[in-house]
């Protein structure tokens, strides 16, 4: 307790404070005089304010005369009270009866707007005006007059509630107050008390959980957590709690198994293991468990030496929901013979689905693949490492309610099944799909010559690292060295835009055809690309064809980021002109090798109007001999990064114009540390206005690099009043 104090008296002394002390209840005049002599160091001007139900601890911690919240007018309480007793319609805010009832209810609710709340919403479900009266003539009769305390009113709402709704929130007193209940947690516990029982198989615990319906006194366990232990085994005797219905196994990484009769736990309803990355394998039987409702992971037997359970358990666990993640697909053999039921197809309540391969695969993933197709109703799908050959299993694009699609190689399939008419598709990233060559087997055009559906719903696009895709369809002939850019009839997609898409990754890969997205407004990033489509996406025209777009929208015009790093051609006239485009930009990267790029040059002007820009980048640019002087003109710049720019010697006055600039970074600029080096004596770096240090005044530190002398860095950050 002497830390503590300690502690206190260091924080606020000498210094002007605010403390409010909110719902105060200790009456215990000594206290406050002890805690008044903690809190008297502060500096001239501070102030306490206490908020309490209780005149007496008014009394006791004011100087000045206390200010007593009043309640409600007479007109704004009924018009709350109306509002929700007449709520449900049971009671008929027109009959004079129970308006003349509410009225004499209401004037012992005193005008405070939580007592208000809680009798209407009790009386909202009384049916009659006998009830109404009855509530007033005894409940509320028995209820002292005392103003000052409102508790046993609000206790009413307790007392009207379900017996079993009392359990649920009797519950609640295990928690001290104001602790952070996580909902999910708690209702399990109400599931392992009994107090939630399931009605069908449509709705899961969970959701009866947030509406109790019964509720049960248990003698035996059914809520066991165990999660973040390191235990490597767990106990058999788990496996005699036949009344369990949650598992929890988070966080344990050196989990190695589940315990082998883990099928006697006949109740068990959720069983969960993320990130157990050391199991090997899940036991035989666990197929019975009909009852589970949640299993966040199931991991294939590697080599079979555990004599653990097959994936063709999952085929009868049909009530699982939420996420499920499969791993070490690439260890199931004999795919072609072994799967005669569906496995994942009739799982109608999953969410998310994880397919992992994790390895080398063979010629078993192709069929596999194909068994493992989904319900419909999945929203989610991560397949990674599948390793099957040139053809995709058709029924992705079956999957209409699909939200993400994530699809990570290494893999040999050369295209797609078309996802573009998926209705509900965000989010769609590609990455590491080496063998991948476009991204669609169709036309871009329907059977009738007219444009299909296209992504109406995609708002995030990810492709990384497939280094053979040039075209985004099968039927367009990529864009080779001499063809026309500028000629629609090359690259086939003049009219197919992205309608919704606000952000675009483009990574390693070689695209020159693919469909335009003139929407892009939240973040652009082009690494190791093709320029033609940027090119050909900010010389379309915007009109009524295009969708979603104004007549007098530019392209890219509500742009907010743009990060470009080694684009094929990219140099300064092109920049130059194509970011006048950009007038919306808050944060701009250019990066890699921009050989071409002369960031001095005379008519290199795409700042001058670029007063949005907060944050700007500028990297691996070896034609930077030095900072332009239209760096004047970002008023609005942050932050300003210079990265492993070689020949950079100088800075420029012109950054004493950079009065919001908060923070400098500048790594690998060696000439400009050979500069500074004799400036040993210089600790802090101040732009100054009129003889007056200005808002800029920046901290400085030097930081060389041990792995190579040619490494330095400079950082310099705003300090803080």
């Amino acid at each position: 307790m002497d830390q503590l104090q300690k502690q206190l008296r260091e924080k606020i002394g000498g210094k002007k404070y605010l403390l409010v002390l909110d719902d105060i209840w200790n009456e215990e005049r000594e206290n406050w005089v002890s805690l008044k002599e903690l809190l008297i160091g502060g500096a001239k001007g501070s102030r306490i304010i206490v908020t309490t139900r209780s005149f007496k601890v008014a009394k006791i911690t004011s100087k000045c005369q206390p200010y007593v919240l009043k309640g409600l007018s007479d007109y704004d309480a009924w018009s709350l009270f109306k509002e929700i007793a007449f709520e449900q319609r049971y009671a008929d805010s027109t009959d004079s009866a129970f308006v003349e009832i509410g009225q004499q209810i209401l004037e012992r609710c005193g005008g405070v707007p939580l007592v208000i709340r809680t009798i209407a919403s009790t009386l909202s479900y009384k049916e009659t005006e006998q009830d109404w009266r009855s509530f007033k003539d005894n409940e509320l009769a028995r209820i002292s007059q005392n103003e000052d305390n409102i508790l046993p009113t609000l206790k009413l709402s307790y007392d009207h509630l379900p017996a079993h709704l009392k359990h649920c929130f009797a519950y609640c007193r295990l928690y001290p107050k104001d602790y952070e209940i996580d909902v999910q947690t708690l209702v399990q516990f109400w599931v392992a008390q009994g107090f939630v029982k399931q009605s069908n198989g449509a709705q899961s615990l969970q959701e009866i959980g947030t509406i109790p319906l019964s509720i049960h006194k248990l003698k035996h366990l059914r809520y066991l957590d165990l999660s973040c232990n390191d235990l490597e085994i767990l106990p058999k005797s788990i496996c005699k709690i036949q009344n369990l219905q949650v598992l929890k196994l988070n966080g344990c990484f050196r989990l190695k198994e589940l315990p082998k009769k883990i099928e006697k736990l006949v109740n068990l309803t959720h069983l969960r293991c993320n990130r157990c990355d050391d199991l090997t394998h899940m036991p035989r039987g666990i197929g019975k468990l009909t009852s589970l409702e949640e299993l966040s992971m199931f991991v294939v037997d590697r080599d079979g030496s555990h004599d653990g359970a097959d994936l063709s358990e999952l085929s009868g666990l049909n009530n699982l929901r939420g996420q499920l993640r499969i791993k070490n697909l690439r260890f199931v053999k004999n795919a072609k013979e072994k799967f005669k039921t569906p496995i994942l197809k009739g799982k109608q309540h999953l969410r998310s689905l994880t397919l992992e391969w994790n390895g080398d695969n063979d010629d078993d993933d192709n069929k596999l693949l194909e068994d493992l197709q989904p319900h419909p109703n999945l929203k989610e799908l991560c397949i990674d490492g599948w390793g099957g050959d040139a053809k995709f299993p058709s029924w992705l694009s079956l999957l209409t309610n699909l939200v993400h699609i994530y699809i990570w190689g290494p893999n040999k399939f050369k295209y797609l099944p078309s996802v573009a008419q998926l209705p509900c598709l965000q989010d769609l990233t590609i990455r590491d799909c080496y063998e991948l060559e476009y991204m669609d087997d169709n036309s871009p055009k329907g059977s009738q010559g007219e444009p299909e559906s296209f992504f109406p719903s995609l708002k995030c696009l990810d492709l990384e690292n497939c280094r053979n895709m040039k075209s985004w369809w099968r039927t367009t002939k990529p864009i080779d060295n001499d063809s026309n850019e500028d000629d629609p009839t090359v690259m086939g997609t003049s009219t197919m835009a992205f309608p919704c898409l606000s952000t675009l990754w483009i990574k390693n890969c070689p695209l020159t055809s693919m469909p335009l997205y003139p929407l892009v407004d939240d973040d652009l990033r082009l690494v190791n690309s093709s320029s033609r489509p940027f090119k050909q996406t900010i010389k379309m025209k915007m009109n009524a064809k295009t969708p979603s777009c104004s007549t007098s929208s530019l392209p890219l015009s509500k742009l907010k980021s743009f990060h470009v790093k080694n684009m094929e051609d990219m140099d300064t006239p092109m920049l130059d002109e194509y970011m006048q485009h950009l007038t919306s930009l808050e944060t701009l990267t250019i990066d890699g090798d921009c050989k071409e790029m002369e960031l001095s040059a005379p008519k290199f002007q795409i700042f001058q109007d670029h007063t949005s820009l907060r944050s700007l980048s500028l990297e691996n640019i070896p034609k930077c001999w030095q900072l332009p002087e239209w760096i004047q003109h970002l008023t609005n710049l942050q932050e300003l990064r210079l990265l492993h720019l070689p020949n950079l010697t100088s800075l420029p006055d012109e950054m004493r114009c950079l009065t919001n600039l908060q923070w400098l970074d500048i790594i690998g600029v060696p000439q400009l540390k050979e500069r500074c080096i004799g400036e040993r004596h210089l600790s802090t770096l101040d732009a100054e206005k009129d003889g007056h240090s200005s808002s800029a005044d920046l901290s400085m530190a030097f930081y060389s690099s041990s792995i190579s002398s040619a490494e330095h860095s400079l950082h310099y950050k705003k300090q803080r009043p």
